[in-house]
């Protein structure tokens, strides 16, 4: 399973929102057996702390060609944003595309209820949202 995880880490709170889904991400590891994470966007080469391995692949900036790609072969994609303003594009643009989105309850008030999102409250639930979404892509 390939989640694709993209912001641009030169917004501090993309940055921290992304550094702690990468840090909770490699504390789950046993529990998100088999499941990688694919992690792209601007700054996030330079602003991330990331330890790569076999659960975490860093891509860096991409161009629109290399995202599209990307988006096409990721299994979904996951969104975790702090309580914020304003509302994000890159949900509405992955439900057209036909890409289930994982993303906690702050990143997805603009879209609860949506088709093909999959919403958590806290980090600690995204191997049982993930097990949902494998759930319902086999189904």
């Amino acid at each position: 399973l390939r989640i694709l995880m993209t912001g641009s880490a030169i917004n501090p709170p993309t940055a921290q929102g992304m550094q702690r889904v990468i840090d909770e991400w490699n504390a789950m590891e046993e529990l998100l057996c088999g499941v990688e994470l694919i992690v792209a966007g601007y700054g996030t080469d330079e602003n991330l702390r990331i330890t790569e391995g076999k659960m975490i692949r860093l891509l860096g900036a991409l161009t629109d060609e290399q995202m599209r790609e990307e988006m096409i072969q990721c299994d979904a994609m996951l969104i975790y944003q702090p309580p914020t303003t304003g509302a994000l594009t890159r949900i509405r643009e992955a439900q057209i595309a036909h890409i289930p989105v994982i993303a906690n309850f702050d990143a997805a008030r603009s879209y609860h209820h949506s088709p093909l999102l999959f919403e958590y409250q806290s980090l600690q639930q995204l191997p049982a949202v993930i097990k949902q979404l494998t759930y319902s892509q086999n189904a």
